[in-house]
């Protein structure tokens, strides 16, 4: 059947199974929204405020469901806009195919209104960036771009389409060709899984005395959380988790530590320095989470499992290492590992490091994310932007189910959160989406507002208010001599008004009793709400681990 290039990337978009997308409109893609309005009982579009909130709200539907996000945006400004949520996506590894309008192909490199060579620009934040110079190729463009953004190790994949190309018409096949034909091209996915390696695996294991893993976040890429926990219940094994990590563990289970590295769990960061081996599962070793590389897991021998090579003897030399899918990985290790009974390394570990789950009315951080967890309920998801309130989340709330935090990681990006709790509530209507957030980082994004006010999204969104950047302000405390510079926000934004402005109900809380009453109502109600909970710009997030420390230098307290 002969087609135009919009209706080839449009109806190639639906053969993939995506009934979801979020779209910017801009004239370099007008055809490609005309066909749109043709298919929009099949294909949901949603309108956000900017390009970089629907990036970041396909990144929150993606990682709250591990199945791809799809964006669509303009040329020039439009597809810049969107970089830093690309960028985000990439350091996380979360599958989204990103379409980009562009300008006819006779204009390209003539500068040209908001023309933009985006190709170039997202290929170091993507596993795949191409201009569709061909509409003959398109169809098969967008397959691959599928295709990649899911196998192997996931991430952003962005296809710049001309506009000459949406219009230009070519023959089109069925998905099954297509797939055949994409199916039969070489791929660059190659792990070296064998049985045998799983043996020695497991004899590192079996012979270990106090072994712990390192649970990344290619445990929930895989859909492996489930066959790690039965992992670490027969071999008595603890475990630890990277930020991305969270949910991988029950949170109330005697075997979970809890986040690691430099703002981790004590007993985590104490397990850390004090195992003899370290089994890391789907996780890189970042900085924040190694600290002084020379000083870390010292004492242990450290074996690898992950699929991408890249990240095997990055960072951290590693006794034995492979190259595999946990999908085809984890099973084989569960059969091979020996049952043990490690109770006396779990009761070294928290060996004067009691962990209390419970909370009071102080108002304090920790007792306000524990009031957060007691009021949402166990399936819940919990969105941060990126600060304090970030580390303090990861830190008190308890996560117990893969998912259910959606934060940015690798990146750090301030401004992700409110995009991100507006995907994952659109792709989990029928679940609680709480987001934590910064007066910082929410008033970078904060005209998504306008995105839950249009959709009727029952997002309850609670802002952290100390009025400064707390984490940069946290380090000219700890470390500059308390030389306070470009960290005050003293233009007292009044965030009740700002809600009212877009129709959603605004409460200001300074107690426990306040913060729970105020989201009860907000749940009762299934309407959004802005809770404004004031708190002391003096608190601070402990441990903090020094630039160029190590675990033994970590600061536990403001008195060190």
């Amino acid at each position: 059947m002969i087609k135009k290039g919009s209706e080839i990337l449009i109806d190639a978009i639906l053969d993939e199974g995506i009934d979801t997308i979020f779209a910017y409109p801009g004239a370099s893609i007008i055809p490609i929204l005309d066909y749109m309005y043709d298919k929009k009982d099949v294909l949901t579009h949603y309108l956000t405020a900017d390009e970089q909130g629907a990036t970041h709200a396909a990144d929150g539907y993606a990682r709250s469901t591990g199945n791809v996000g799809t964006v669509l945006v303009s040329s020039g400004p439009g597809s810049t806009n969107a970089v830093t949520a690309i960028a985000t996506a990439y350091f996380d590894s979360i599958p989204l195919v990103v379409f980009t309008g562009q300008v006819q192909n006779q204009n390209i490199g003539s500068d040209s209104f908001q023309e933009c060579d985006i190709v170039s620009i997202t290929m170091p934040i993507t596993k795949y960036s191409h201009q569709v110079k061909d509409v003959e190729e398109l169809q098969l463009e967008v397959r691959k771009a599928y295709r990649i953004a899911t196998s192997g190790r996931p991430g952003p994949v962005v296809i710049d389409l001309p506009k000459d190309i949406q219009l230009s018409k070519a023959e089109t096949i069925s998905f099954e060709e297509i797939k055949a034909i994409d199916d039969a091209r070489p791929k660059n996915i190659h792990t070296s899984f064998n049985y045998r390696a799983v043996e020695v695996f497991a004899e590192y294991i079996n012979k270990a005395e106090r072994p712990l893993i390192l649970a990344g976040g290619g445990i929930i890429a895989s859909d492996t959380s489930d066959i790690l926990r039965e992992l670490t219940i027969k071999g008595d094994i603890p475990v630890v988790n990277s930020l991305m990590g969270q949910g991988i563990m029950d949170s109330n289970s005697r075997l979970s530590l809890g986040h690691v590295g430099m703002h981790g769990h004590k007993r985590s960061n104490y397990a850390m320095r004090n195992c003899d081996l370290l089994i890391t599962l789907g996780a890189r070793f970042s900085d924040r989470v190694t600290a002084e590389i020379e000083e870390f897991a010292k004492n242990a021998k450290i074996i690898q499992v992950d699929i991408d090579h890249s990240e095997i003897d990055k960072i951290i030399e590693i006794n034995y290492s492979l190259h595999a899918d946990l999908r085809d990985f984890m099973p084989n290790l569960l059969e091979a590992v020996e049952e043990r009974d490690r109770s006396g390394w779990i009761d070294y570990i928290n060996e004067n490091l009691e962990f209390n789950d419970e909370y009071t009315e102080e108002w304090t951080p920790r007792n306000i994310i524990k009031a957060i967890k007691h009021s949402v309920g166990k399936d819940s998801f919990i969105a941060t932007d990126v600060g304090q309130h970030q580390m303090w989340v990861s830190q008190f709330y308890g996560f117990d189910n893969p998912r259910q935090f959606v934060t940015s990681g690798g990146f750090g990006t301030m401004g992700f959160g409110l995009g991100a709790a507006i995907g994952t509530q659109i792709a989990n209507p029928e679940k609680r989406v709480v987001l934590v957030t910064g007066d910082g980082s929410f008033r970078m994004n904060m005209n998504e507002l306008v995105t839950v006010t249009k959709y009727k999204l029952p997002i309850v969104i609670i802002i952290l208010n100390n009025g400064v950047l707390g984490m940069v302000r946290q380090w000219q405390t700890l470390f500059q001599e308390e030389r306070y510079y470009a960290t005050e926000l003293t233009d007292d934004v009044d965030f009740i008004k700002l809600a009212d402005a877009f129709n959603i109900e605004g409460r200001t809380v300074s107690t426990i009793k306040d913060l729970e009453q105020s989201m009860k109502d907000a749940f009762d109600s299934k309407k959004a709400m802005v809770i404004n909970a004031l708190i002391d710009k003096k608190a601070m997030v402990f441990p903090i681990i020094p630039a160029g420390g190590s675990y033994e230098d970590a600061i536990v307290s403001s008195g060190r």
